[in-house]
């Protein structure tokens, strides 16, 4: 929950570790960073029964995490350590205010940026600092059964957190909100053209993507982390849909049937025929996970779709904002 006063900041690291000040960012969502730590503590035998006497710390790190309304400006910053890193945005097709951040891995290099991330009441004179933080896990949801907009969820580590002053602070970007009634879905056979064949009776979408990074920690005398280690990751989009006996079979095919599955979310118009949005495609195989009611009233069908690499796109996913910025 947030509270009064209370301000999570960052910046994304040229050098991996090395911190960044002042922030670049302020955030528009909620963020708490916890210390953490690992004691030792020997087992000794000195003739009495006390069970503890000497100990040491040997490992510090900061677990964070934060949640809050998805919005196309801020994207780009979250996308450059969850996804890829994306230096600059290309202007499409007939716009001349508006700016599209594409990011497509194919997989072969450890792309991924890091922060220095800030946090706490700034009225204080101090805040918290915690350099080389990244992305373990970020999710979006919609659903328009329910009164909440768009939503995200991030989460992940970083080095010990430091009390440093409270730095020059930026100006919070404010995107428009996302709202689930606005959304826009697409499946079509993996075979055609993505973006296609639009679904009018979508009631709930999902996306999760882990990317399983491990920290390691070798010889720093501040006994914290020093390197990353990756390992395979994949995007799982879900969406639940009135039953509809054509898309059903498709999940049913004696062949498995491969898919390109694009849920893009809309905001506020940025110049005429463009909108701020964030898009996302996943390429792979549709399956069927089960019935859930919706709105109370009519069968729906949960679907998903795990990310498989499309041999045409090299990868199994496309992530996609449009806003206005011409930078991060």
């Amino acid at each position: 929950m947030e509270k009064a006063f209370e301000i999570a900041a960052g910046a994304l690291e040229a050098t991996r570790g090395t911190a960044v000040t002042p922030p670049t960012h302020v955030f528009p969502f909620n963020v708490t960073l916890a210390p953490q730590e690992e004691e030792y503590i020997p087992d000794e035998s000195r003739g009495t029964l006390h069970e503890e006497y000497r100990g040491a710390v040997t490992k510090y790190w900061t677990e964070w995490d934060g949640e809050g309304g998805a919005d196309a400006k801020i994207a780009p910053f979250l996308f450059a350590m969850w996804a890829k890193h994306v230096a600059s945005p290309s202007t499409p097709v007939g716009a001349t205010a508006a700016r599209l951040w594409e990011y497509i891995d194919l997989g072969t290099a450890d792309n991924l940026k890091t922060a220095t991330m800030y946090w706490k009441d700034p009225t204080d004179g101090k805040m918290f600092q915690a350099p080389y933080s990244f992305i373990d896990e970020l999710s979006i949801e919609a659903d328009s059964t329910g009164k909440d907009g768009v939503t995200w969820k991030a989460s992940g580590q970083a080095q010990k957190l430091q009390l440093v002053t409270v730095p020059t602070l930026p100006a919070q970007l404010i995107g428009s909100l996302l709202l689930p009634m606005k959304k826009k879905v697409w499946l079509d056979l993996q075979s055609g053209t993505i973006g296609t064949t639009q679904l009018s009776e979508v009631a709930k979408t999902s996306h999760v993507m882990k990317n399983n990074i491990v920290p390691k920690f070798f010889d720093n005398a501040n006994l914290t982390y020093t390197r990353l280690g990756r390992k395979k990751r994949k995007l799982v989009t879900t969406f639940t849909m009135e039953y509809d006996e054509t898309i059903y079979d498709y999940t049913q095919a004696t062949n498995p049937t491969l898919v390109g599955l694009r849920v893009r979310y809309e905001g506020d118009q940025i110049e005429a025929n463009f909108n701020e949005y964030i898009e996302i495609d996943t390429y792979g195989r549709l399956k069927f996970e089960g019935w859930e009611d919706i709105f109370d009233a009519n069968r729906g069908m949960k679907l998903s779709v795990t990310s498989r690499v499309n041999p045409t796109l090299g990868s199994g996913w496309r992530l996609a904002a449009q806003n206005n910025r011409t930078t991060i």
